[in-house]
């Protein structure tokens, strides 16, 4: 991810795994899920103190959240690194930037 922003490339978006993903080292495998890095922040980071540069711009999709406060820390610190829209989940509750919180969510 940080030399695809270095080159100047953008993603369409990223995804944020909240925990342990085997996934975030093979998002650039598969063509479906290259304009998509998958980025694995662990349960035990602060996300006050995460370099978070890359997410500059970009729509951001957190999940595997575990702990409500957690997750709003990491949410409003992605938020300040300027990211353009967050989207966080943990349990049933959705934590979206432009809506607010929602927990009647019902996939289509």
């Amino acid at each position: 991810m940080i030399a695809l922003r270095m080159d100047r490339k953008r993603p369409q978006g990223v995804w944020i795994c909240h925990g342990k993903s085997d996934a975030c080292l093979q998002w650039d495998k598969a063509a479906d899920t290259l304009p998509y890095p998958e980025i694995e922040i662990l349960q035990t980071e602060n996300p006050e103190n995460l370099d978070l540069r890359f997410v500059v711009g970009l729509t951001v999709h957190v999940s595997g959240c575990k702990n409500y406060e957690v997750a709003k820390k990491l949410h409003r610190a992605l938020l300040i690194a300027k990211a353009r829209h967050v989207i966080t989940v943990v349990g049933d509750l959705i934590i979206d930037s432009e809506i607010g919180e929602n927990n009647d969510y019902v996939p289509e």
